[in-house]
């Protein structure tokens, strides 16, 4: 596995790559990234699955303020994020690419693929949330009033304990996972935890996933397009009153321009890890069907 750094507007961007040695990236690239707050260590067993199946380059990279990626220079929105994906794959000399994204992963994902068609020729989306427009519209008002009050610091409500609780918190909210995901996912909301306090402190914000316009980007999305829910994923949100059953069947009504394809594979919100076998076939599968993503 490769790794490296790639200057951004909104600063250093890191990525892991596997595959596409010796210039031949085994088919169209995929670029993979990660649900929130995750890192580019989402996609470590799929990449080398991948490695391992035909050599294609697939690449996984840490969005802004997560895993080994700066904390962006400035407030931004998803849009301007994804812009900064560009750039690594310009440096990788990366024309068109799969663009594979997990959770709010799904928004770069389709953000990327809606503005640029010409660069993104198939969208795979892992557990795919759609927040419902009530909710969208509520907080639009609510960040026009924070925006008007932009001077004013909000305070990070990661809290430091002197018992160190903030840290078991984040161990013990995953108790029912497999030991090796749970101490790798602890470490990677760990790492944010500490990014995001250098953010509240500079007063620089992410825009919120929940503001992003999915029903918009969707509408606008043309090329081939898989989604896989992991099963227990789906259990755990509708249990819990998010009704993701409901909300994802309203998302796939959004795609006009193409038809989603949908797969549910055993696994919970870390799916990618857990069923990667799984979850590794039924991608290889779409995009070897796909001619424009050969």
């Amino acid at each position: 596995m490769r790794r490296a750094l790639v200057q951004t507007p909104l600063g250093l961007i890191h990525y892991t790559a596997t595959g596409g040695d010796d210039g031949d990236n085994g088919g169209v690239p995929i670029m993979a990234f990660h649900m929130s707050p995750r890192s580019a260590d989402e996609f470590k067993e799929v990449q080398e699955l991948s490695s391992s199946h035909n050599n294609r380059l697939f690449v996984a990279i840490d969005e802004p303020g997560f895993g080994q990626s700066d904390i962006p220079n400035n407030s931004c929105t998803i849009d301007e994020i994804t812009d900064c994906y560009l750039y690594v794959m310009d440096h990788l000399g990366i024309d068109k690419c799969v663009a594979v994204r997990s959770l709010k992963g799904c928004y770069l994902a389709l953000s990327l693929a809606s503005r640029f068609p010409e660069r993104v020729v198939g969208v795979v989306l892992t557990n795919l949330y759609y927040y419902p427009e009530t909710v969208r519209q509520q907080l639009l008002l609510n960040d026009d009033e924070e925006k008007s009050q932009s001077t004013i610091k909000r305070d990070d409500p990661w809290k430091l304990e002197e018992d160190g609780s903030h840290i078991s918190k984040i161990w013990e909210k995953r108790k029912s996972w497999g030991l090796e995901i749970k101490t790798r996912a602890s470490f990677d909301e760990f790492t944010y935890h500490l990014k995001r306090r250098q953010m509240y402190f500079k007063n620089i914000y992410v825009q919120d996933d929940k503001l992003f316009d999915l029903k918009r980007t969707s509408q606008n999305i043309v090329c081939p397009l898989l989604c896989i829910q992991g099963e227990e994923a789906t259990q755990f949100f509708d249990k819990i009153g998010y009704d993701m059953s409901g909300q994802f069947s309203k998302a796939l009504l959004n795609f006009e321009k193409t038809t989603p394809l949908v797969e549910v594979i055993p696994g919970h919100l870390c799916v990618v890890n857990e069923s990667a076998e799984e979850w590794h076939s039924v991608v290889t599968n779409f995009i070897e069907s796909n001619e424009c993503c050969v």
